[in-house]
């Protein structure tokens, strides 16, 4: 082995090191966990409800055209679609929704879920 094909070897793993250690940072600064979460229907906000208030689990539904409904699960800090009545139950699969920027989607009766962090209008440190 040459001596070049060391520093190589060498400059690959410190480059290796340093994008595994900013991507633990990065994925680490992301995982918010977000207050509110923001229901709307069809582009158009039904309901925000601010998720660290809540005491008691609680479940609604939100009735759609064509007889559709979806039931939305909500407790502390996490909230989720627990029943539709949409043919391929995407919006259940999609589980809890607990970190800012999580979003569920129900495109068939046009319902979406986003957890936000209840500062908006705000600039986040990202964009500094």
């Amino acid at each position: 082995m040459k001596k070049a094909d060391k520093y190589i070897i060498i400059g690959i793993f410190i480059v290796l090191l340093i994008s595994s250690l900013w991507v633990f940072i990065y994925k680490g600064s992301k995982d918010v966990k977000g207050s509110q979460a923001v229901i709307s229907k069809d582009g158009n906000i039904i309901e925000t409800i601010d998720l660290s208030l809540v005491k008691e689990p609680y479940e609604f539904t939100i009735e759609s055209k064509n007889n559709g409904y979806n039931t939305i699960y909500v407790e502390k800090d996490k909230i989720k679609f627990a029943e539709a009545n949409c043919p391929d139950k995407l919006c259940v699969k999609t589980g809890l929704l607990t970190n800012t920027s999580d979003i569920a989607v129900c495109l068939p009766h046009g319902i979406i879920i986003e957890i936000k962090n209840g500062t908006d209008g705000q600039i986040d440190s990202l964009a500094n």
